[in-house]
């Protein structure tokens, strides 16, 4: 080793010494300091440490010694904390990395995992909901786009048919023309005029998620207001439409009223069947000459009922089938003790089939279409049936009428007192 390294080393030695002193020292003073002066608290310091020394096979000199005394003095070894500031403090947040470094990354997850919770359960369900509400009114917004351009085509296709029925309506009719003509233009009248109204109300089909706050209400508001007048715009085209087609039928309602009284006429045997004929007829062709489109054709209606009804063959039989009755008797309520008796019948046709039959109850005054109802006879008639069928549970003679080609009404076979039921 150098002579420069020996010396380095033996200083560092001397040093290391010297402070060793100087702690002892520190160590002992204050014992010392209560209980002598000055010079002579220096000297038993020095032989207090020097024995010290001395017990642990320390070689000290005095030289060592007095320096150590003076560095205490001199508080040359003395700790003194560094003065406040940016430097200090930035050195003390480095030396405590280790506490603060954990402690920040747990509250950056803790940031971390509460933002994602929030953009999940909050966020995420909020921006859903307001980009399916601008779906909707999107949806909406081509909805009545598409209904106000079917409008306006709708209205231009019925005034070409008006325009058309209207020049093809025959004489007789032309006082029913004139109205429903004139209805229906204003009919097609209130529907432009709603349809014009809807300019004032444009609306921007460009929404996104974004604006919707700020313009959601007001766009619905808006699309509130057009579809009320897109509903009227409707309403008004289906009542042009019935007129339209109304005014058309009159070209050809005449004819058909016409045509379906001599078919009927043709068939017809019966004096009641003609005058039946000849009244509906009459009636609906006046008021078609007044105006009353549905009347004429309820008119025409009721003709095709008489033709159905004239052209008809079939027999009317009493039902005699196990579990189901052949007659009941009933009891009027205005009429206590007094029994009315009936007998339950069914048309069927030559072809074998069982027909439904339009039947008036003298109950209720109502008329249901049914396939067996009872036909009111006297008690002598309701008794002989009676016996016959329980003579073996068979009635020997089923026939109760014939209703035959051309005439309205069936042929009674049995005595028939006119009424009838449909429930029992």
């Amino acid at each position: 080793m150098s002579d420069d390294a020996t010396d380095k080393n033996s200083d560092l030695s001397d040093v290391m010494l010297a402070m060793d002193v100087v702690d002892t020292l520190r160590h002992e003073q204050a014992v010392l300091e209560r209980e002598l002066g000055r010079d002579e608290h220096d000297r038993k310091l020095m032989e207090k440490v020097r024995r010290i020394y001395a017990s642990q096979g320390i070689e000290v000199t005095e030289s060592t010694i007095a320096e150590g005394v003076a560095a205490l003095r001199e508080e040359r070894f003395a700790y003194r904390p560094p003065a406040p500031g940016l430097q200090h403090w930035l050195a003390r947040l480095y030396v405590r990395r280790g506490a603060w470094v954990k402690r920040t990354v747990c509250a950056v997850i803790v940031l971390i995992a509460g933002y994602a919770v929030f953009q999940i359960a909050v966020v995420g369900p909020r921006n859903r909901g307001r980009q399916a509400a601008v779906q909707d009114l999107k949806l909406e917004i081509s909805r009545q786009q598409d209904r106000i351009k079917l409008g306006r085509e709708r209205i231009a296709a019925l005034n070409r048919s008006l325009e058309d029925a209207a020049g093809r309506v025959p004489d007789p009719a032309s006082i029913a023309a004139r109205q429903l003509v004139g209805q229906a233009r204003r009919s097609l009248e209130s529907a432009q005029e709603k349809i014009d109204s809807l300019s004032s109300l444009a609306v921007d089909g460009s929404l996104d998620a974004d604006g919707l706050g700020e313009t959601g209400e007001v766009l619905k508001n808006r699309l509130a207001r057009r579809d009320e007048l897109i509903q009227g715009v409707e309403t008004d085209l289906e009542s042009a439409g019935r007129d339209v087609a109304a005014i058309a039928d009159l070209d050809v309602l005449p004819g058909k009223l016409a045509g379906q009284r001599d078919s009927i006429l043709r068939e017809a045997k019966s004096g009641e069947a003609r005058r039946q004929t000849e009244a509906v007829y009459e009636d609906a062709v006046a008021a078609l000459n007044r105006g009353d489109v549905d009347a004429a054709r309820q008119g025409g209606r009721r003709l095709q009922q008489l033709y159905d009804q004239v052209v008809q063959e079939y027999e009317l039989r009493i039902v005699s089938r196990p579990g189901e009755p052949s007659g009941v008797w009933r009891t009027p309520e205005d009429k206590p003790g007094v029994r009315n008796y009936y007998l339950i019948v069914e048309a069927v046709t030559p072809r074998g089939e069982t027909l439904i039959v339009p039947v008036t109850s003298e109950e209720d005054g109502k008329t249901r279409h049914v396939t067996a109802w009872g036909m009111r006879v006297d008690a002598g008639v309701f008794e002989a049936v009676r016996r016959d069928k329980q003579d073996d549970g068979i009635i020997d003679d089923r026939r109760f009428g014939v209703k035959r080609r051309g005439d309205l009404l069936p042929t009674y076979l049995m005595p028939a007192m006119g009424g009838a039921i449909t429930e029992w």
